[in-house]
């Protein structure tokens, strides 16, 4: 990848301007069309973003993971599995996982200001998180282990308790 797109990447880090790659919209945009496996074409594309994406986060750009979520229409992206399906594609690319919850948790939240009280788990703040089985720090697929979710620090969804999938 060539070192032309430095000076708008320094512009973004500087301005900290907040990017969402939505790597994920692409293969629904395959699964959309019927295709089972992704074209040899798209494949190559979705490759050359997740290098732009990682360009984008060894540049200091702050990141942030997001899908595009739309249940409705041809894309049929599904909140939830779309999110999962995006912290892979990210975690593919070379991005840490820990980085990536960051991404997902402290950075989204400084995008609306509310840094001081969401955003990660310390005395004061609100304490919203999913409680999982194995590790997401490990491999970012993990947050597939849900076991729980807390809203302000109540279970409001528990696995076994609910009958509702979290995986």
């Amino acid at each position: 990848m060539s070192d032309e797109a430095d000076p708008l990447f320094d512009c973004l880090r500087a301005n900290r301007v907040f990017v969402t790659p939505t790597l994920s919209v692409y293969p629904a945009v395959a699964r959309s069309r019927g295709y089972d496996e992704l074209p040899p074409e798209l494949a190559a594309q979705i490759e050359g973003l997740k290098r732009i994406a990682l360009r984008l986060y060894r540049s200091g750009v702050p990141l942030l993971v997001g899908t595009d979520a739309a249940s409705i229409g041809p894309l049929n992206i599904k909140p939830g599995s779309s999110l999962r399906e995006e912290m892979a594609m990210l975690q593919d690319a070379g991005i840490p996982p820990r980085d990536i919850l960051r991404m997902a948790t402290s950075n989204a939240v400084s995008t609306l200001g509310l840094e001081v009280s969401h955003g990660s788990i310390e005395a004061g703040k609100f304490a919203d998180f999913l409680l999982t089985r194995l590790d997401p720090a490990d491999d970012i697929r993990n947050v597939a282990t849900a076991e729980a979710v807390y809203l302000n620090g109540v279970a409001v969804v528990v696995a076994e308790q609910s009958g509702i999938p979290l995986r």
